[in-house]
């Protein structure tokens, strides 16, 4: 008999633990037929006659070199790859002719082969330096940052503050009355810089003299410095936030490419940038010597600020380091604001424009998407950085078996990507990073790498790229992965995800909290932050990390929404609807600080019917000292629930139209439910180590079928229900509800 995948799909979990899993070989299975009506549209028609063998743009983009050699195009389309990535020579980069002649060579023999063709925008990472060439075409344009300098005092004694050996020159310098241990901003009196050194008297009582300098960074811990070696790069960053030095990268790279190859349309489907990021944090192990913090800065930034917020920053620069008030949290939340602002011009908005004007994709990741923390000081706002992208992408570790999983982090990036109408969602599958140096998954087995990209494509992802050893690979294994991670795709790609569950993206509150420390931040686990880190910020992420794989582990899906997309959003009979997608159910983890508008949109929605679900707290600021009392009125008297209170507390998490239920208890099978072109698609994962064997029914019908597409073989089967179906480790199977 053959084998049919499996099905599933629970409801709504009951005082006890959610009922649900899923199988992957089956029981009984009536014979292979095509699983559309029988009037098919012609996706549905595409999906069932290239299932078997999906077309290359569904498959894997492969990582070429970086030796500027010709890709070997027949081998890799042997192995089934789908599509290759092509990186200039490190050698003399971009100003090499033989260099010049293999890419257009190498893209040109791919687009004969049928393969996407991909282009990344700088030899290595991170984007956007063109290999040191920005800050070497103008010195002005190289990375610069803004540091402290903090001399305290009592009394009225004389004090000076030099400037530091390679500092370039002080931004502002302020005496300050220190009132509790702070600053007393509005007593605060500026200093007058000469030359280099600032001068003063001390005042009654307690002070402190903050002065602030600008300084080039492109130390041992500067972004360009650690990849230096690797990709024969100058070592020289540019400064993300220079308008100018952003429009030289693109002088220098993608437009060279359209120079070189003329109209790019049919040639270069997406320029890809690689982890760009405006590298004030210290990015190897230990700390900066001197334990010296630095910020983003750049000279037009002050003017910027007041045009955004209306008030100057410079006395207010203290709080960007260090405080508890009100006060010195309004300053961070729209410091960073400011630099998210910026960032999104400046960088992934800048490329995507070019992109879209030249008849080319922008898409890549960024760095430090992996903690909320790290979008602050990484892109001001990583939701606002991304809507630029048209094929928004994200870098993700392959864990090992037992191993946390980073669900948020994929659900993020195919949450903005939501939002904006893309359909297309990039992962990076990366066998390297968080690994210590372990190299053994660059081979990893087929059963390893689905079980990665099973949950990734769970969490919307939709098309892969990896460096992958693909060519230590007996072929006929390499072809089975891709064609394994094609029909994902195939399916996924362009289905809606219907989850009625959202959850608040907190920017406002990580904003409003971070203060930059001199160790390093770039583990990704919270839990190997630095000693002295912020205990409110690792609350926020722990909360966020305590919701997530409950969902998911309970059978709910989820779709993060930011503030913006609140405020746009529709409220009709106790839905918060956004575009395609409509929500019963809003989740607020550990919010502190929410704008007032999203605040009193919130109370709206509840009082139409919906559900808003404070998690751990609630929010006591606004985005201005105005807001403060009406945020706090809100919700006075509001109840908090814990992240374990969250499933049971939510409203309908799914259409009532998907019928599929199963009956078994197991935090290793997970499902997301998609739809398109009219059919219900429950997609199920068994991310665990062992076979599972649910039973599967139709609620409200004593029998029924569904279609069970099985990605693991490419079948497309008929399954009577009730059944009990099989589903082996690191399986996936869709499961498909018509009528």
């Amino acid at each position: 008999m053959k084998q049919a995948p499996s099905t599933n799909l629970s409801k709504k979990r009951s005082s006890s633990r959610h009922a649900f899993s899923l199988g992957l070989a089956v029981v009984m299975a009536s014979g292979l037929v095509h699983g559309c009506a029988k009037k098919p549209s012609a996706t549905c028609a595409r999906i069932d006659s290239e299932f078997l063998n999906p077309p290359n743009d569904c498959r894997i983009v492969q990582f070429g070199g970086h030796d500027g050699s010709i890709v070997p195009i027949a081998k890799m389309r042997e192995h089934g790859i789908g599509g290759v990535e092509l990186f200039m020579s490190t050698h003399k980069y971009l100003r090499d002719e033989e260099a010049w002649a293999a890419m257009i060579t190498n893209i040109r023999e791919a687009k004969k082969a049928g393969m996407q063709v991909w282009v990344a925008d700088d030899n290595g990472y991170p984007s956007p330096q063109a290999g040191g060439l920005v800050v070497e075409a103008d010195p002005k344009f190289e990375l610069r940052v803004l540091a402290p300098l903090v001399q305290r005092g009592n009394g009225p004694q004389r004090v000076r503050t030099d400037l530091p050996p390679g500092a370039e020159k002080f931004v502002r310098a302020t005496l300050y009355p220190v009132k509790d241990g702070q600053p007393d901003y509005a007593a605060g009196t500026e200093v007058p810089v000469q030359g280099n050194f600032v001068e003063a008297t001390g005042l009654p009582g307690e002070w402190a003299l903050h002065a602030f300098v600008q300084q080039i960074n492109n130390d041992a811990g500067s972004p360009a410095r650690g990849t230096m070696e690797q990709f024969k790069t100058t070592g020289h960053y540019p400064n993300l936030l220079d308008p100018e030095a952003m429009a030289k990268f693109v002088e220098l790279t993608h437009a060279e490419y359209a120079r070189r190859l003329g109209p790019l349309a049919g040639q270069i489907d997406l320029f890809y940038t690689n982890e760009p990021h405006p590298g004030s944090i210290w990015h190897t192990g230990g700390e900066r010597p001197g334990g010296v913090s630095y910020l983003p800065w750049s000279a037009a930034l002050p003017e910027r600020f007041r045009q955004d917020h209306g008030y100057d920053l410079m006395p207010f620069l203290p709080a960007l380091y260090a405080g508890e008030s009100d006060e010195a949290k309004l300053v961070r939340r729209h410091f960073y604001q400011t630099v998210g602002n910026i960032y999104a011009e400046n960088i992934t908005g800048r490329f995507a424009r070019w992109c879209e004007e030249n008849g080319v994709k922008s898409g890549g990741h960024l760095f430090g998407e992996e903690r909320m923390d790290m979008h602050v000081i990484c892109s001001g706002n990583y939701f606002q950085a991304m809507q630029q992208q048209h094929v928004p992408g994200c870098d993700i570790a392959m864990p090992d078996p037992g191993e946390p999983w980073t669900y948020w982090s994929p659900k993020l990036t195919s949450s903005v990507a939501q939002l904006q109408n893309r359909e297309e969602v990039t992962c990076l599958m990366d066998p390297l990073i968080d690994r210590k140096g372990d190299m053994s998954f660059v081979t990893a087995t087929l059963e390893q790498v689905m079980r990665y990209l099973n949950v990734a494509f769970l969490c919307g992802v939709n098309h892969v790229s990896s460096y992958i050893f693909w060519d230590k690979y007996p072929a006929e294994v390499y072809r089975k992965i891709n064609e394994q991670v094609g029909r994902l795709a195939l399916m996924l790609r362009g289905a809606r995800n219907t989850s009625n569950v959202a959850l608040y993206y907190p920017i406002e509150s990580f904003q409003s909290t971070f203060r930059p420390v001199p160790a390093t931040l770039v583990p990704s686990n919270i839990q190997s932050k630095p000693a002295n880190y912020d205990p409110q910020m690792i609350l926020m992420e722990e909360t966020q990390e305590q919701i997530i794989p409950s969902l998911f582990e309970h059978g709910y899906d989820f779709s993060w929404v930011d503030g913006d997309a609140v405020l746009k959003a529709e409220i009709r009979a106790g839905r918060l609807i956004m575009g395609a997608h409509e929500y019963t159910s809003i989740i607020m983890p550990r919010v502190e600080l929410l704008p007032l508008p999203v605040m009193q949109k919130l109370q709206q929605f509840e009082k139409a019917g919906g559900k808003v679900l404070w998690v751990d707290s609630l929010p006591r600021l606004g985005d201005s000292p105005a807001e403060h009392e009406a945020v706090r009125a809100a919700v006075a008297g509001v109840a908090t629930i814990t992240p374990e209170q969250v499933v049971g507390s939510l409203g309908e998490a799914f259409p009532g139209s998907f019928r599929l239920r199963f009956d078994a208890e197991s935090k290793d099978i997970l499902i997301g439910r998609f739809e398109r072109d009219g059919r219900r698609i429950n997609y199920v994962v068994n991310k665990g180590g062992a076979a599972v064997s649910p039973r599967f029914r139709l609620e409200g019908k004593a029998s029924g079928s569904v279609q069970v597409y099985n990605p693991a073989d490419g079948t497309i089967t008929t399954q009577s229900l009730p059944a009990e179906l099989t589903m082996p480790p690191s399986s996936s199977l869709f499961l498909v509800e018509e009528g």
